[in-house]
């Protein structure tokens, strides 16, 4: 048995995301954010995408 955290092969990570929602009137709103800012490799049981980034236009009425 190991006495590291991690098991044998495995290396730690820690993400950021931001998001910024605006809502420009009573009906529309607009967000923009970025995924994984620090912009790592890392998998838990798949590799995730490097840093990427979202615009997001919606209407509610």
């Amino acid at each position: 048995m190991t006495s590291s955290a991690h098991p044998p092969g495995f290396r730690g990570y820690f993400l950021v995301d931001a998001r910024a929602t605006w809502r420009i009137d009573r009906h529309w709103s607009a967000a923009l954010g970025i995924d994984t800012l620090t912009d790592g490799n890392y998998f838990v049981f798949h590799i995730f995408p490097q840093r990427s980034a979202l615009m997001e236009f919606s209407f509610a009425y």
